[in-house]
């Protein structure tokens, strides 16, 4: 196949801001051998960002809405493009079992790349790109091989703002999601919150620890404490360029809640304190603050 009819094949969304000269250097080639060559050079020479972290964090707003105001090349979740590292696969089918199973798709058949993680080589039509799925900091040395100039974001919130938002979500809170396989029942749904924050936070901490100069651990509550600073420190390490008045607008609109914990029942405080996890959530520096619940962050 010639790279003209292989383009064909990638679905519009990737496609959508793609590397105009990257495009035309694909369909110049005249086989799959020379596409895929050509396809793996690209991602060796592209500057993803892939961003990851715990449910609640804010990592749907660093994606959707802040680097959206920098750059076109976002991915929110692509579950119908890729394969989730949390759940299986096969040969034939991406996301086994889950609500998004579906056959691989036929650029990534015809092109071999049908597993995690090198489904992702699609991606390479861009030069630059910024990627969201919760669960990467799981594949982050199978990410720096095909894109050797990776870098990550991982975003971290008040561990116990975390559980609160998790396991008792608010109905008028964006991005809404109920997390159903918590469980019904208060207790249940905040234990299995709590369980799964300590997890995700063990192993995050442990990705860190072995790939630092790759990763920002980005915390959501420093945009609320300095903005701009925040802001800049967060462009400058993804190498993005801005101009401060982009900046000072995204300050002016950000809002968001924290201090929910301070209503916890006396059980909900005890776990937490029981279960270790107040001891992991003083690690990354929170435990000590007299912030009001509730309340939101309102920039001057």
């Amino acid at each position: 196949m010639k790279g003209t009819e292989l383009l064909e094949l990638f679905p519009a969304e990737v496609k959508a801001h793609a590397d105009p000269q990257r495009l035309k250097l694909l369909a110049a080639t005249q086989t799959l051998e020379e596409f895929r060559e050509v396809l793996i050079k690209f991602a060796k020479e592209s500057h993803p960002v892939w961003i990851y972290g715990f449910p609640r964090t804010g990592s749907t707003w660093i994606c959707k809405k802040f680097f959206n105001a920098f750059t076109d090349s976002q991915f929110m979740e692509p579950f119908t493009l890729f394969q989730c590292n949390s759940v299986n696969y096969t040969d034939e089918i991406m996301n086994k079992g889950s609500d998004f199973e579906q056959p691989w798709l036929t650029i990534q058949k015809v092109l071999g790349i049908n597993s995690l993680a090198v489904d992702r080589l699609l991606l390479a039509i861009h030069s630059k790109f910024f990627f969201k799925f919760l669960f990467d900091f799981t594949i982050v040395p199978q990410l720096i091989t095909i894109y050797p100039k990776s870098k990550f974001i991982w975003m971290m919130r008040d561990g116990r703002d975390s559980v609160d938002s998790f396991s008792n979500p608010d109905l008028n809170h964006w991005p809404y999601a109920d997390f159903t396989y918590l469980g019904e029942g208060k207790e249940k749904r905040f234990q299995g919150a709590m369980e799964r924050w300590m997890n995700f936070s063990v192993q995050q901490f442990r990705t860190y620890e072995a790939y630092e100069k790759n990763i920002l651990a980005l915390k959501y509550e420093d945009f609320a404490t300095d903005f701009q600073a925040t802001a800049k420190t967060t462009l400058d390490f993804c190498e993005v360029p801005f101009h401060q008045e982009k900046v000072h607008q995204l300050m002016q609109g950000f809002k968001s809640r924290h201090g929910m914990w301070k209503d916890w029942e006396s059980w909900q405080k005890e776990l937490f304190v029981e279960s270790k996890a107040e001891q992991l959530n003083r690690s990354f520096g929170y435990g000590r603050e007299t912030n009001s619940r509730g309340v939101p962050w309102n920039q001057p």
